[in-house]
């Protein structure tokens, strides 16, 4: 799959946007839903729903955490290509 490049400046804005905001409310608020099924579900009887709400809070949190993660590969992406530059210039002064 091809890489899209994402600029530190974007991701700031896009989550800084109200669209992203409600989405990570009704995120919570879809994930608050599914445990309080987890609270009241019988294992027994409801194994398969479990599971899946499982599976669906799982994919939730993903989402949520989307943004910190890219925040994290910007960052270090941006400290190896640094610090490359820096290996770079040195060996070209040798």
């Amino acid at each position: 799959m091809a890489r899209l490049e994402i600029a530190k400046r974007e991701l700031e804005d896009f989550v800084a946007t109200r669209v992203w905001r409600r989405m990570v409310e009704d995120t919570i608020q879809e994930s608050g839903n599914r445990q309080q099924f987890l609270v009241t579900a019988d294992p027994a009887l409801d194994a398969t729903a479990m599971a899946r709400c499982q599976g669906w809070i799982e994919a939730l949190v993903w989402i949520i955490d989307r943004p910190a993660v890219l925040l994290e590969e910007i960052e270090y992406t941006a400290k190896t290509d640094k610090k490359r530059e820096e290996e770079n210039e040195d060996g070209n002064r040798r």
